[in-house]
């Protein structure tokens, strides 16, 4: 008992102290709990304050779209884009909350503004809302979540507003035809009309095309082809003319076409067998667009660019375009360029057009086939490939060639190897006193149309070599004698003296200079200068060389004198003046965006822009600067893109870096 009394007295005792205890611990643990309560609330609190700053999707997540469809930046991964979003300007961007909560309201601005300035309404019960920018540059868009009157989440997200460049035809009506009419608006509107209309600023055309000419057509060097600085140049005398489009329609850009897709098509397969059909194989070379042409004279025949004169290169016209009559765009090459060369680079007629192109007509030329050989299915591709476009197959190995290789060799091989061809193609080449000599040449020899295409691009560079550098020729200290013994210019002191076309009766000779006719070795040294290409070489080219070395001497000679005196007329897009065809400000938006696509993947090596290339002009070199774009601004307005170097702007052009973010504008 004694044990079971001692056992209860004991159990009672231990019981009391328990009650207390537990007393004791209710207390505490309620404190406990009012303090763990308020820890929660409080580090919830800063935990949503952290996620809005860093615009985590578990707060409030928003797509953007436009008529086009919403902005995909897979495609095209811009890291600025990482945390930020793209908008299009003077586009209505539509902002489509992906994760609105029933029962809330929306409170939004940007950059602090609401419907004041931005057409915004400040309140949404969805989340969503509409945008239009009308200038580029960045945004800051705040958006909070209202939920019974409280604050439950909120949003900063930084935006990016830009001109997106498109595929042309892919362009809505609407914005098509916004575009094509600002763009012809350059070539119908001259500098002192536009200045009036659209302000100080104000460009026609022929300004970028004189420039271009200048720059391609000079007998020192070729500024803008042939080296390294060929995409920064194009692309920026595009972007400067884009500027002044503006000007006449805020709302525009520079779209592109999309070439490689075009000369992969079956459409252009067929053309291939019909080289006479005036551009019928696509819709852009309709009057919808750029206009159809005649093949036989290269005339564009309908649309807004239908019979547009060129410009004689008066003093009186290079004035009125506020242009020197007597300083070039170039200064550092001004000093041996003037010696031997006028400021300003025109056609032995006057013409806005290279100076070895005999043409006469005051329209721009776009033959689109060569010299009236109609079919190029029964010829070999090694053959026609010079005018055959660039198809989606030539993209494809130019980046197998250049993966893993440098800068300087993709920006040095680019043009040879995925573009000039469209201009070769799409110019072609003609004139009636050409296509006499070709049908004497099959007539008389035993040369087949292949043939005649080797010859039509042989005379396309021999012309352009020795004709263009004509007068440089004698101070330039080279060993051979100039091929060619031509009359006087129809252009001479500023004064057109005749309209009649070379080899005609009244017009313009030209024969090789006797002195390579008198035996055959020195007839040997002019055939291989004219042919150049292919001397010592095995290629097809090689094969209509072969024949004429197995010519006797007469007969040599009756072939050279007919070509010395052939007069080729290039389109203009293969030459010089090819700024004057709307075509040419259109397809160079491929390799810009075959430039973004090595930099998005990463392909090269190396992203530096090498001081050493090939063409020593100042439009190439890592230090030379771009007289021309004096006017040119950047998003930055106060930076002088003339002061800048081609290593300086190249770096803009890379989509990947905050340079480009900031200071290009599309």
């Amino acid at each position: 008992m004694n044990i079971s009394y001692d056992s209860f007295n004991t159990d009672i005792d231990i019981k009391s102290k328990k009650q207390s205890n537990y007393q004791i611990f209710l207390f505490i643990g309620f404190i406990v709990l009012i303090f763990v309560t308020y820890v929660y609330n409080t580090s919830k609190n800063s935990l949503n304050y952290h996620n809005t700053a860093s615009n985590s999707p578990s707060t409030l997540t928003y797509i953007v779209s436009t008529s086009y469809g919403v902005h995909d930046n897979e495609r095209f991964p811009y890291p600025w884009l990482t945390d930020a979003l793209l908008i299009e300007n003077y586009k209505e961007n539509t902002f489509t909350l992906v994760n609105p909560t029933s029962n809330c309201i929306y409170n939004y601005d940007i950059n602090g503004i609401t419907d004041s300035s931005f057409n915004l309404a400040d309140t949404s019960s969805d989340g969503s809302f509409k945008f239009q920018p009308t200038t580029t540059g960045e945004y800051q868009l705040n958006v909070n979540e209202l939920c019974n009157s409280q604050k439950t989440k909120s949003l900063s997200k930084t935006l990016y507003s830009k001109y997106v460049r498109r595929e042309i035809t892919a362009l809505s009506d609407e914005d098509r035809e916004d575009f094509l009419d600002a763009f012809a608006t350059l070539w119908t509107v001259k500098t002192p009309e536009g200045k009036e209309l659209y302000g100080d600023s104000y460009k026609s055309l022929y300004h970028f095309a004189i420039v271009h000419n200048d720059a391609g057509g000079n007998p020192i060097c070729d500024e803008f082809h042939t080296g390294s600085g060929f995409i920064n140049n194009h692309m920026y005398l595009g972007s400067y003319l884009e500027q002044v489009m503006r000007l006449v329609n805020p709302k525009v850009s520079l779209h592109y076409m999309e070439y490689g897709a075009y000369f992969s098509s079956d459409n252009y397969a067929k053309h291939q067998a019909n080289q006479l059909d005036g551009g019928s194989w696509s819709e852009i070379f309709t009057e919808k667009y750029f206009g159809s042409n005649d093949p036989v004279t290269g005339r564009i025949i309908n649309g807004r660019w239908a019979d547009l004169t060129l410009p004689y290169l008066t003093n009186e016209f290079l004035e009125s375009e506020d242009i020197s009559t007597t300083s070039t765009f170039f200064s550092d090459e001004e000093i041996e360029w003037l010696k031997v060369a006028d400021a300003h680079i025109k056609n032995p007629y006057g013409l806005l057009r290279g100076p070895w192109n005999y043409s006469p007509a005051n329209y721009t030329l776009r033959f689109m086939n060569v010299n009236l050989f109609n079919d190029y299915d029964n010829v070999d591709y090694a053959i026609t490939n010079y005018y055959d476009g660039v198809d989606c197959d030539d993209y494809a190995d130019f980046i197998d060639e250049i993966t893993d290789q440098s800068l300087y060799t993709f920006l040095s091989d680019v043009e040879d190897d995925v573009h000039g061809k469209v201009h070769f193609t799409l110019g072609g080449s003609g004139g009636s006193h050409c296509v006499k000599t070709d049908e004497y040449l099959t007539n008389t020899y035993d040369f087949e149309w292949k043939d005649m295409i080797v010859i039509a691009q042989s005379s396309q560079r021999f012309f352009k070599e020795v004709i263009g550098t004509k007068d440089y020729w004698d101070i330039s200290g080279l060993d051979m004698i100039y091929p060619l013994d031509c009359s006087s210019n129809p252009w001479n002191n500023g004064q057109l003296t005749t309209t009649i076309g070379p080899g005609e009766d009244g017009g313009p000779s030209c024969t090789c200079n006797s002195y390579y006719l008198q035996d055959s070795e020195k007839l040997l040294q002019l055939i291989n200068t004219y042919f150049s290409d292919w001397v010592g070489s095995d290629s097809k080219q090689a094969e209509t060389l072969d024949l004429i070395y197995s010519l006797s001497f007469e007969q040599q000679v009756d072939v050279m004198t007919q070509l010395c005196g052939r007069f080729q007329f290039e389109g203009d897009l293969t030459g010089s003046g090819a700024a004057t065809d709307p075509i040419f400000w259109v397809v160079h938006g491929g390799v810009e965006r075959l430039m973004q696509k090595i930099y998005f993947e990463g392909l090269l090596s190396d992203y530096d822009y090498f001081e050493g290339n090939n063409n020593m002009c100042s439009g190439h070199l890592q230090y030379g600067k771009k007289n021309w774009l004096e006017g040119y601004h950047l998003q930055d307005t106060s930076i002088e893109a003339e002061n800048l170097t081609n290593e300086q702007l190249t770096a803009y052009l890379n989509p990947l870096s905050d340079l480009y973010r900031d200071q290009i504008d599309f």
